[in-house]
């Protein structure tokens, strides 16, 4: 049976009507009556069962075979790799320490739940699907800023109002989930027809571990403002500006992605998107003449804080590259 066929689109009394190959509805067990979904993925139209069975992926640890202390490195995996169920199992009867290792490292599965146990397993199961990319990006540049927003107030003499190690526990459950909704992507049909789709959503990923790793950072500077030695007007004024430069690529993200959306791109304010992204990732020497000017080379906290500007011009370039991606045409 042909797989590839080329027919027109008839119109009949004002709507599109498109007739398709009788031999391929067959072999689908499709006839008068069967609903089909329609869906948009890029420049194509894609057109499937209602009813098309997924892939399914589940998978088994054998706690027999492995060590206690590597479940929860290998639950995580399984979570990121795209896993719809996972049985932990044992022959023997599984200890309550187990259970309750579990039981808390469920909740770094963001969207899964114990869904049946027994003497000797526990499977775990997915209850809900994992957001949108775009959604979830936006959700973990609002956890960072919050955190930024906190770290700040701690060396202005503030009390964090929040936890801040439960808050860069979340950071790190939504970097999975992006990471997570990815792998699904590359494993359901249809969605690898289209380069730009995957392309942008690898950019989304990477923006998401890159702001994990600043989140990891902000715990760190936290961790030292009670330090005798620490300068905390110094590293105060020195947040403060680096959390400027945080808030515009958060704005600028933000606004690309709105765009992208809509549809509805304004090439003046591309242009404007583009020029302050270059500024932003050009700006090296001057943060490293304001840590010089403060005397502050050899702090640690600096440190952090150097390297949270590189990672915010890392983020940069991403957005650049995402630009650069949607501006492509592809030519047949």
């Amino acid at each position: 049976m042909s797989l590839q066929e080329e027919r027109r689109i008839q119109e009949v009394r004002g709507s599109y009507i498109l007739y398709l190959p009788k031999e391929w509805c067959k072999d689908l067990n499709l006839g008068k009556g069967s609903r089909v979904l329609i869906r948009r993925v890029g420049s194509r139209l894609v057109i499937e069962p209602s009813e098309a069975p997924r892939i399914k992926l589940y998978s088994d640890i054998d706690l027999d075979e492995i060590r206690e202390d590597s479940i929860y490195h290998i639950l995580i995996s399984l979570y990121i790799s795209g896993a719809e169920q996972i049985r932990v199992v044992t022959k023997k009867q599984l200890s309550g320490e187990v259970k309750k290792m579990i039981s808390t490292y469920i909740k770094h599965m963001p969207g899964f739940s114990i869904f049946d146990e027994a003497k000797n397993f526990i499977i775990l199961r997915e209850v809900r699907r994992g957001s949108e990319l775009n959604t979830i990006v936006r959700r973990i540049i609002l956890n960072a800023r919050s955190l930024f927003e906190h770290v700040i107030k701690i060396y202005n003499g503030e009390r964090a109002e929040e936890d801040l190690e439960e808050l860069d526990n979340e950071i790190d459950a939504i970097r999975r989930e992006a990471e997570r909704v990815f792998n699904i992507m590359l494993t359901s049909p249809g969605l690898d027809s289209d380069s730009k789709i995957l392309q942008k959503s690898y950019i989304m990923v990477q923006i998401a571990r890159v702001i994990e790793r600043i989140s990891d950072h902000l715990v760190a500077i936290a961790q030292y403002a009670e330090s005798s030695e620490n300068d905390k007007a110094k590293i105060y004024s020195m947040l403060s500006n680096i959390y400027s430069y945080y808030t515009m690529i958060e704005e600028l993200i933000k606004q690309n992605l709105q765009e992208e959306e809509t549809g509805r791109k304004n090439r003046e304010s591309l242009r404007k998107i583009i020029s302050r992204l270059v500024d932003l990732i050009e700006s090296k020497k001057k943060i490293h003449e304001m840590v010089a000017e403060a005397g502050l080379e050899k702090d640690i906290t600096a440190y952090h804080i150097m390297r949270i500007y590189d990672y915010i011009t890392d983020i940069a370039e991403y957005v650049l590259d995402m630009i650069a991606v949607s501006s492509l045409i592809t030519r047949s």
